[in-house]
């Protein structure tokens, strides 16, 4: 399924919405190769992609928000802090050596990602934005990007352990789950709560 840009999509903050366009670019890109048969070659470039998407914009994003006073900043860091630690799991398993479901589970959370966080939850933080009149005030004041400085490993090593973990060894889990449900009504916090759910019988080494 192709996703297109629409202005249902858009959250007010121009730098912001042109990240969520590439991101979109991404993903179809990746839908591309996965029905060519040649997602193997790219997804490692896909991950790497979204793993800077997940350190600078979202940390962009979360200064902003910080900086308006907005009362959800906080649930907006957690579900951030969810995306950085599944693409860091996702990037481990990449690195152990390409297997033919990972491009389908990359593809899927950033499906999930677009048409949950960023149509429910960033566009209830731009509503917001306007409402209070802080779209203009903000234009032009968001952090320069910034590179990850964290291997995947440090990262999954950096938060509550139990949940890393659990995280790493279940990422391969991720597809199946979300695809269970329609893509409009999926949510990245449901996906988390069921990995989370499920107990490892076994934890791979980083």
């Amino acid at each position: 399924m192709l996703l297109l840009w629409t202005e249902n999509l858009r959250v007010g903050v121009e730098e912001f919405d042109e990240d969520h366009k590439r991101l979109i670019t991404v993903v179809n890109r990746l839908h591309g190769a996965i029905e060519a048969g040649t997602s193997g070659d790219m997804v490692g470039s896909v991950l790497g992609a979204l793993e800077h998407y997940a350190a600078d914009h979202c940390r962009r994003e979360e200064m902003v928000l910080m900086m308006a006073g907005y009362p959800e900043a906080a649930a907006q860091i957690r579900e951030h802090n969810e995306l950085r630690r599944l693409v860091a799991a996702m990037k481990l398993r990449c690195d152990r050596g390409f297997d033919a479901g990972l491009s389908v589970d990359v593809m899927n959370l950033i499906y999930v990602w677009i048409t949950d966080h960023i149509y429910r939850a960033d566009r209830k933080a731009g509503e917001f934005l306007r409402a209070t009149g802080q779209l203009d005030m903000l234009s032009g004041a968001t952090p320069a990007p910034v590179a990850s400085r964290l291997t995947p490993a440090q990262f999954l090593a950096s938060d509550t352990p139990g949940a890393n973990q659990e995280a790493t060894a279940h990422s391969e889990s991720i597809a199946p789950m979300i695809a269970s449900e329609s893509v409009m009504g999926s949510s990245i916090q449901r996906a988390v709560s069921i990995l989370r759910a499920t107990k490892p019988s076994s934890t791979p080494n980083p």
